[in-house]
């Protein structure tokens, strides 16, 4: 019976520290799209940022920072100055077939009435098909009028459709999304842009101010009256955008500003971070990651067995086997020790010598084996308790650090939202002082007025003029105290 127990405790050891190393799925395999094989509960706190629910933040962030846009103020002269030597080009080039047809540039009025000159502006208009000769307008080239009441409504309408914003056909990065609001920059194409000449020199503008290449050309047509299409169809092929959008400093910025920007969540010890069966995503592996992570770090002290690591389940469950192993160890020592008593009979019985002697010695025997196996468990346990102890100490560290890191996720969120209020407030002072300078502008403008109409009216308009002077300087002045309250 002994000896039946003593092989036992070891047997019933190992199957309760066999609970700690079932075999499972580790967490590191797990790949997009997989599904959890097993429920997963964390072992300790965690603090996660979420992936998927940062770059939504950061995206919502950086459309706060409008799409820079560079206008290139020089490109209406460049249209213009193009049209007119055009222009200039095909009346020369008109006169020079005159020149042939009639031997002189200029024609009298019997010649524009001519069929000659009729097949001769057909014959022109089919060697030069880009700019439509009409008959009015040839009739001006070779009678020797001036055309300039033909050619400055053409060159008007030009000059006011290169007045818009309008922008080339490049795409738009994804991070470059065009908000409600854009920002024009005047500066040419030569000059390279930086992120404070467009807080120092930029405008704020709205999106629908802004228009097309191809719709600028379709506008610029159907200004024009239907006799005039092919001429505005000619006029519109001047037509250049203006405007080309930053993309690259446009995300520099708008990186600066959602730089440190993160959505946590927290999961504290216990909790269930995967169901079985859940499919995995972005947010539950970026879970995984720190919970693979968080597991590793206190089971590196901890030696592995041969021949292999522990996997993830074994690093989560080992201090449940080693408690269940201790219990049973504990249950089998006291069923031992319950088994172990000798049965007494309450009737007298006769012992000769040898057998007393013999009882004595077995005594004695059974005695020592007790012993021995009672010194072999209070080992045990001692092993079982250094281990749990060792155990409870690297679990309460890492508690601790948990607590650490969570209070500075939360440092790190407050710090940014100040930072964001910080940035609010500058814009919002910045467009105070705009709006301050532009009234302080228009009174003093408006004094400077008064004061020129004071010197060429009578007595009486004079002291009117006067007293409207005197009522906009205090006006200007409760403007510059009310603007520097606000800014203070």
């Amino acid at each position: 019976m002994v000896t039946f127990f003593r092989l036992l405790f070891p047997v019933v050891a190992l199957v309760g520290l066999s609970v700690a190393v079932l075999p499972a799925k580790d967490l590191a395999d797990y790949k997009l799209g997989d599904r959890v094989e097993a429920g997963i509960t964390t072992p300790v706190s965690l603090v996660v940022i979420d992936p998927t629910a940062t770059a939504e933040l950061k995206s919502r962030e950086g459309e706060r920072v409008p799409v820079i846009f560079r206008f290139y103020p020089q490109a209406g002269g460049e249209v213009a100055a193009a049209f007119r030597k055009s222009f200039a080009e095909t009346r020369g080039n008109f006169l020079d077939a005159v020149e042939q047809g009639f031997e002189a540039r200029k024609l009298d009025a019997a010649a524009l009435a001519s069929e000659q000159f009729s097949r001769l502006i057909v014959s022109f208009q089919k060697k030069n098909p880009l700019f439509p000769v009409t008959t009015d307008l040839a009739r001006l080239w070779a009678g020797g009028e001036s055309d300039q009441a033909f050619e400055a409504p053409l060159l008007a309408g030009l000059a006011a459709e290169m007045k818009l914003f309008i922008r080339a056909t490049n795409a738009i990065p994804d991070g470059a999304k065009v908000g409600a609001t854009v920002r024009v920059v005047f500066y040419a194409d030569t000059e390279t842009l930086t992120a404070q000449m467009v807080a120092r020199h930029g405008t704020n503008h709205s999106k629908t101010d802004f228009i097309s290449f191809q719709r600028a050309r379709t506008d610029l047509q159907t200004a024009f009256p239907p006799e005039q299409h092919a001429v505005a169809k000619y006029l519109s092929s001047f037509l250049k955008p203006n405007c080309t959008v930053e993309a690259e400093l446009t995300l520099a910025m708008r990186a600066k500003r959602t730089d440190g920007l993160s959505v946590t969540d927290n999961f504290t010890n216990g909790q269930v971070v995967a169901k079985k069966g859940q499919v995995m995503d972005l947010k539950m592996l970026a879970v995984l990651a720190a919970l693979n992570e968080k597991t590793v770090i206190p089971m590196a002290l901890v030696p592995a067995p041969s021949g292999g690591k522990l996997s993830a389940p074994q690093k989560n469950y080992w201090p449940i086997g080693v408690l269940v192993g201790g219990a049973l160890l504990c249950f089998g020592f006291i069923l031992r020790r319950l088994l172990r008593k000798t049965p007494t009979s309450l009737l007298p019985a006769r012992m000769d010598g040898a057998a007393a002697s013999g009882l004595s010695a077995g005594g004695r025997d059974w005695e020592q084996r007790a012993l021995s196996a009672e010194r072999q468990a209070e080992k045990a346990q001692t092993v079982i308790r250094q281990g749990l102890i060792a155990h409870l100490a690297r679990w309460m560290s890492d508690t601790l650090v948990q607590k650490l890191l969570t209070q500075r996720a939360h440092l790190i969120e407050t710090h940014q939202q100040a930072a964001t209020e910080v940035d609010r407030l500058g814009q919002r002072l910045e467009t105070i002082h705009s709006r301050m300078q532009g009234r302080l502008s228009v009174y003093e403008q408006r004094i400077v007025e008064l004061e020129k109409e004071l010197d060429t009216k009578d007595e009486i308009n004079r002291e009117l003029i006067q007293a409207e002077i005197q009522k906009i300087r205090r006006q200007m002045d409760a403007e510059r105290v009310k603007g520097e309250g606000g800014l203070n």
